[in-house]
């Protein structure tokens, strides 16, 4: 915490010298706009100066508008070359962060959001880039209010290390054993550690206001393995058939349905009896809604998310 302290308190010395000379550059302003952003957006870090808050509108018309496109493209870019990350990489990233803060201070939220998303994106393309970045994104996320756009771009870049051994595994073909080699004892119960359900988009659409309350049978490739999503007393329940007996763990992950982008988890619970398993997803609709609390928390509308039950067992 002491280096997060220290990086918000340059931003405030960097931003008490620039004071004078605020509005006599787009640059000297823009840098301005950012430090403010920066400022404004941590959870518990020093306040600008009142002064130059009440000078925000005229700032940022001196600075200019942004071209998110322009951004997206300068960290494909250097994601692509095998230069220091630590250098133009780097410097993409911070100047992306810079970006989303003063697009969300200027009430641009859904912009600050979709280029978070896109960013985000990419870094999770490429991520033994950032591998040596992991340290920064963590001081930095320490510096950021958790619903800030700019987290969504350092949790990817914290994520990096996860990603990159995911993508080094050798492909299941390669090293699953054949279940005609596995003795019978282990075929009988041999089942997927982790398995992945969507959920069709109408239930969180539903959610979020007052939809029919149909049940809907789930789609899953496993065979022996059946899901439903129904309602029952005004709430709505999960059931999966076939689940086995071994302890099961049930997380609701929200993901950009265009790119496939992570957005957002939550862990639920899961009652057992035998091999079946029960979950209380809250009322039927409305904003307790265990799936319109995970949309909500994208900041996207409905339509732009898909939600995906990973189901794991030991």
């Amino acid at each position: 915490m002491e280096l997060a302290a220290s990086w918000l308190q340059k931003a405030l010395d960097e931003l008490i010298e620039l004071e004078s000379v605020a509005e006599s550059d787009p640059a000297d302003a823009w840098r301005v706009a950012v430090l403010i952003a920066r400022l404004l957006g941590s959870p518990d870090g020093p306040e600008p100066p009142a002064s130059l808050i009440r000078r925000l509108p005229v700032l940022l018309e001196v600075a200019g508008p942004v071209e998110p496109q322009a951004i997206l493209d300068r960290i494909a870019s250097e994601l692509d070359f095998e230069i220091d990350p630590e250098g133009p990489l780097l410097d993409a990233l911070l100047d992306t962060d810079d970006t989303l803060g003063v697009l969300a201070m200027s009430g641009q939220d859904e912009t600050a959001l979709a280029l978070a998303r896109r960013a985000a994106a990419l870094v999770s393309l490429y991520p033994e880039r950032v591998l040596t970045l992991g340290a920064f994104a963590e001081m930095r996320l320490q510096t950021v209010r958790e619903d800030a756009a700019a987290g969504l771009l350092w949790r990817a870049v914290e994520r990096a290390p996860a990603h990159a051994v995911v993508e080094a595994l050798p492909t299941p073909a390669s090293t699953a054993p054949r279940v005609e080699d596995l003795p019978k004892s282990r075929t009988t119960h041999m089942r997927p550690a982790r398995r992945a359900i969507r959920m069709p988009q109408e239930l969180h659409l539903a959610a979020a206001a007052s939809g029919t309350a149909e049940a809907r049978e789930l789609e899953i490739a496993e065979p022996g393995l059946q899901a439903w999503v129904y309602e029952e007393a005004g709430r709505m329940r999960l059931e999966i058939q076939g689940a086995g007996a071994e302890p099961l763990t049930a997380v609701l992950i929200a993901e950009h349905a265009k790119d496939g982008a992570e957005m957002a988890r939550v862990a639920i619970d899961v009652e057992r009896s035998g091999s079946t398993a029960y979950a209380d997803l809250g009322p039927w609709a409305g904003p307790e809604n265990a799936l319109h609390r995970l949309v909500a928390t994208t900041g996207l509308p409905s339509s732009d998310v898909r939600i995906v039950l990973e189901v794991s067992s030991e």
